[in-house]
């Protein structure tokens, strides 16, 4: 009997992969049903919730009703409408079931809630005809497919010249091997999502899953191989692109997003080698402080909240603050591969793990699908694909110089950049533009370009210095940047005052989209469904970053309130409750209470590290009536700063007892912040305080 090391014994990378995929390939081939689709006569779909039993009532319906029609008689009518009562019975527990699955599944599985909604819609949501360049549309899927694949190759970045020089990098060792086990492949196949669609090489993640104790051993082998050789396969260097529309017109090709599938087996690899490069650039401090994006231990909340903390204090001290929000022209797919490669070096990143990483960037190719329909092959030159493990990771270490360029504040989060001064007099402007003439230089040098025109400027406070920031365009003409009163920021929308009133309506009115969308697509809205419908599809649009946006006005904080007000009246058995009984029927707070309770897990994970980066002051030195990380409150002047999440929280927080604050992980601390609340007003009363009684000695006792 042979074994996978004699099989890939004196074999390439590319040889060992072609004998994985044929044994696969005719596995699934013998033993896994295919399905067979007759295309030339049209087939009418049954609805998503028939099932088999309901399918067999309504076939039985119509024969008696045949029957009834071709005889008239009393007695084949009486089992005609025998029949037809049993199938209406069947369809309705049919379609009760399926609602019922798909509300139980709702959070492992929101494809099948958004194809029972898509089952439901009139319209169609698919690519209609694209406008070419020379002013002619695309007339068929295969046009549309070649067009879009025109214009996703037409913005990678021809790279000039060799590299430029880069700093050098102090670090204690460096990234040259890595070592892969069976344990971190076997790991990574259990894990994997048999939900998501399958790359060019067409291997299903569900068969990888299915047999990761069959696949793991000679997957290990080949990817060793392929760190040792330095070799990728080329079916890993293949893309399909799917398109996905952003905003503006359907019939323009720039308005889409490319999204590759890549193959299964190659992010698996990838996930061992992100986690290596990631533990080599934390271990050595590499990575830059100001970014939030793809770390661990950091996020877009954290980011946001150290930000909007800076602005609330010089806000609420009367000093202005001019941020400009730089937007990177196709980031991902405009980084050139050997600037690229040239930046992961001077971190350290050599040898094998830099040759596998080299061979893994270049000789790629895409094409573009489109309905079933796919585009010629077109070489990829430069960028990151958007869809693989690798790349944001990639991405994040390509700028991570960026802020040494600053001399002002400055955040990233991915390519996500921001940078803001407090001004009070012009010279503070022109430090900003400066900083903002040294980032275009950066940007130019590393052949990854800014869209000015997307660029932004944001003025918070009152009075500003008059002042017009400007940047330069492809021309080299200078061209003023746009004011906004209002930026999206990180999924946040901040205005000018701080206020939050625009992100307060818009998030109320997406959770009342979708809220309606659940009202006119469920025919059973039971206690059961609605809950789990309401937590995981409405719900989060309230609470998204609500740290960040708390409002400090009571009418804003009612508008929330009232969404879930809104949920709770749709469930037929409870509608006539008052408020407060209908969340205690439903076991859901107000939404004041999971605010608050937020709050709590995040001061949290500051207080005991989990958060990778520093914003409160925690006085853990004295015990006396103390959990043991007290916070110590800052003077504000302002009702803005005081209702900030840095301020309001200190109360709420040196109020826990220490048996909760001692928890050891973050679940551990939910589940005793709960149990201590259990009996909170603000749970079923939104206006209730959100202090209790102060608490006795025994509760700092651990």
């Amino acid at each position: 009997m042979y074994t996978w090391e004699t099989l890939f014994k004196d074999k390439d990378t590319n040889q060992a992969w072609s004998i994985l995929q044929e044994r696969i390939d005719s596995a699934v081939k013998n033993h896994v049903p295919q399905s067979r689709t007759d295309h030339t006569r049209p087939v009418k779909k049954k609805p998503l919730w028939m099932s088999y039993k309901a399918l067999t009532k309504v076939k039985k319906k119509h024969k008696a009703w045949q029957r009834f029609m071709s005889t008239q008689d009393g007695q084949d009518y009486q089992q005609y409408a025998k029949a037809r009562n049993q199938a209406r019975n069947e369809v309705r527990k049919a379609l009760r079931d399926y609602e019922k699955d798909i509300a139980k599944n709702i959070k492992t599985d929101t494809k099948k809630f958004w194809s029972y909604v898509k089952s439901k819609l009139k319209t169609k949501s698919e690519i209609p005809h694209l406008l070419k360049e020379d002013g002619t549309t695309t007339q068929t899927e295969q046009d549309k497919a070649n067009e879009l694949n025109r214009f996703f190759s037409s913005v990678f970045t021809q790279e000039q010249g060799h590299p430029p020089p880069v700093a050098p990098r102090t670090y204690a060792s460096e990234l040259s091997n890595i070592q892969i086990n069976l344990d971190d492949v076997t790991k990574r196949l259990k894990k994997l999502n048999p939900n998501k669609a399958p790359g060019p090489d067409n291997l299903h993640p569900k068969i990888l899953k299915e047999l990761h104790d069959v696949l793991n051993t000679p997957l290990l082998l080949i990817y060793r191989k392929s760190l040792y050789e330095g070799c990728v396969p080329a079916d890993w260097r293949q893309a399909t692109v799917i398109p996905i529309h952003k905003k503006g017109a359907r019939s323009s090709s720039s308005n889409y997003r490319p999204i590759s599938l890549t193959s299964i087996a190659c992010k698996v690899m990838e996930s061992v080698v992100r986690e290596h490069i990631m533990e080599h650039m934390s271990t050595n401090n590499l990575l830059s402080d100001h970014q939030h994006g793809f770390v661990p231990g950091r996020s877009r909340i954290t980011q946001l909240l150290h930000v909007l903390d800076n602005w609330f204090m010089h806000y609420d001290d009367g000093t202005c603050v001019d941020a400009i929000y730089l937007d990177f022209s196709k980031a991902f797919d405009s980084v050139p591969h050997e600037r690229l490669l040239a930046q992961l070096k001077s971190y350290g990143i050599t040898n094998k793990v830099h040759t596998w990483l080299s061979e893994f960037l270049h000789n790629r190719r895409q094409c573009v699908r489109v309905n079933g329909t796919v585009s010629q092959w077109s070489p990829v030159i430069s960028g990151i694909p958007q869809g693989s493990v690798l790349g944001p990771m990639l991405f994040i270490i390509y700028i991570n110089s960026l802020p040494e360029e600053v001399g002002t504040n400055i955040k990233l989060f991915a390519d996500d950049s921001k940078i803001w001064t407090p001004v009070k007099t012009t010279e503070d402007c022109d430090s900003l533009q400066s900083d903002l003439s040294n980032l275009q230089q950066w940007s130019n040098k590393w052949q990854i370009k800014f869209n000015e025109k997307k660029c932004k400027v944001l003025r918070i406070g009152k009075n500003p210095p008059e002042y017009s920031y400007s940047m330069t365009n492809s021309t080299g003409q200078n061209v003023p940047l746009e004011e906004t009163t209002c930026e999206k920021d990180l999924g946040v929308w901040i205005d000018q005052e701080l206020s939050f009133k625009h992100h307060t309506a818009i998030a109320c009115k997406k959770a009342n989209s979708i809220l309606g969308l659940i009202r006119r697509t469920f025919k059973h809205l039971d206690s059961a469904i609605m809950s789990q419908l309401y937590m995981t599809l409405v719900r989060p649009h309230l609470e998204y970053g609500n740290s960040v946006w708390w409002p400090a006005l009571k009418g804003q904080r009612n508008e929330l309130e009232k969404v879930q007000h809104r949920a709770t009246k749709l469930i037929p058995a409870i509608k006539h409750l008052p408020y407060e009984e209908r969340l205690a029927t439903l076991n859901i707070p107000t939404i004041a209470f999971r605010h608050l309770r937020g709050n709590m897990i995040n001061t949290y994970k500051y207080a005991t590290a989990k958060y990778n980066c520093e914003l409160l002051e925690f006085n853990t030195t004295s015990m006396t009536r103390s959990n043991g990380y007290k916070l110590a409150k800052r003077r504000c002047a302002g009702v803005k700063y005081q209702n900030f999440y840095t301020n309001s929280i200190v109360d709420t927080w040196n109020a826990l007892p220490a048996k909760v604050v001692s928890a050891d992980t973050v679940d551990q601390f939910k589940n005793r912040l709960d149990k201590h609340w259990r009996t909170h007003p603000m749970r079923t009363n939104p206006t209730a305080s959100s202090t209790l009684p102060p608490p006795s000695r025994a509760d700092f006792i651990i």
